[in-house]
């Protein structure tokens, strides 16, 4: 985000030139990126196979928040397509079982729609809606 309380929480913006670096009160889960990300097509694992490897990580993320130091997830927040990070289109599986990992450590879920919202996706209305019909964020951006 361009406003200067989302800075913390933007990668996009604490990790570029003249930013702060990551606060201690921010993680970073690895992007879901198929094609680019740290797990990868080619390696013989299916979408929905590379889609619970990211889920994973997530889930080693707040694991690590809570043994290494005490916390658990207030929120997580991702564009349900990412556009500024490359038009990132995620494996099916992941948002959904990252909102369950989320919620079930005691956080909530929020997606970003701002750029990617408002039927610009062509088929639905929000762009987390083309992964699963059932699928509902606490909160939504707009």
């Amino acid at each position: 985000g361009h406003v200067v309380s989302l800075i913390d929480i933007s990668p996009y913006k604490f990790d570029k030139p003249g930013g702060a670096g990551c606060p201690e009160h921010t993680w970073v889960a690895p992007v879901p990126d198929i094609y680019r990300g740290k797990h990868r097509t080619g390696s013989g694992e299916s979408e929905e196979e590379l889609g619970l490897k990211y889920a994973k990580d997530v889930d080693d993320i707040i694991e690590k928040m809570g043994t290494q130091h005490g916390r658990k997830p207030a929120a997580f927040i991702a564009e349900s397509l990412q556009s500024c990070g490359g038009q990132v289109i995620f494996p099916d599986n992941y948002l959904p079982e990252v909102y369950k990992s989320v919620r079930a450590a005691g956080g909530i879920v929020i997606a970003d729609e701002v750029q990617v919202g408002f039927g610009r996706v062509g088929t639905h209305m929000w762009a987390f809606q083309t992964y699963d019909e059932g699928l509902v964020p606490d909160i939504v951006t707009m």
